[in-house]
């Protein structure tokens, strides 16, 4: 699939920032919630937060088989570590599995999904701004536009949280 500029500012705008505007707010709603000892509402914050990363570190390595990737915008996908966390999303968030009720990685027993939120987040910020710095002038300016986007509506969101949170009590 062909894209012209004006498809790839569009992506940009609408669909790589959704993702990591809710990424970066599930992160944040996890936190908040771990620390309340919320129980149930939190799994939904890490799927929440997963399936986010998910979608971004495809796009970023250019491992998604259907999916828009960075090679339409750079020559070479990123490189990233956390490529390896997609089949353990795969299976303990999108797929019916028995792995599903303790999800690790498998190379190493003490790498547990629900311990990865914060270093997702830091990857996938990373990562933004690995591809912020590779991309043409064009494009790095509507890529720092939409990361700052992104960070103030998780600053709207957190402070929605808190207000629904002062209501609660």
């Amino acid at each position: 699939m062909e894209m012209t500029d004006g498809d790839k500012v569009s992506y940009i705008r609408n669909h790589l920032q959704h993702e990591l505007h809710f990424l970066l707010s599930a992160v944040e709603l996890w936190r908040a919630l771990k620390i309340e000892d919320a129980g149930f509402i939190v799994n939904i914050a890490r799927d929440s937060v997963c399936v986010h990363f998910r979608n971004l570190i495809k796009f970023f390595t250019a491992s998604g088989v259907n999916d828009v990737s960075i090679t339409k915008f750079i020559d070479e996908p990123l490189m990233s570590t956390y490529k390896r966390w997609i089949d353990v999303i795969d299976e303990a968030i999108l797929h019916l599995s028995p792995k599903r009720s303790n999800p690790k990685h498998p190379s190493n027993d003490s790498n547990d999904l629900n311990d990865q939120m914060e270093n997702f987040r830091i990857e996938i910020l990373r990562l933004w701004e690995e591809f912020t710095q590779k991309a043409s002038d064009d494009y790095k300016i509507i890529l720092m536009q939409e990361l700052n986007r992104a960070n103030k509506e998780v600053c709207d969101d957190i402070t929605c949280l808190r207000k629904l949170l002062v209501k609660s009590n």
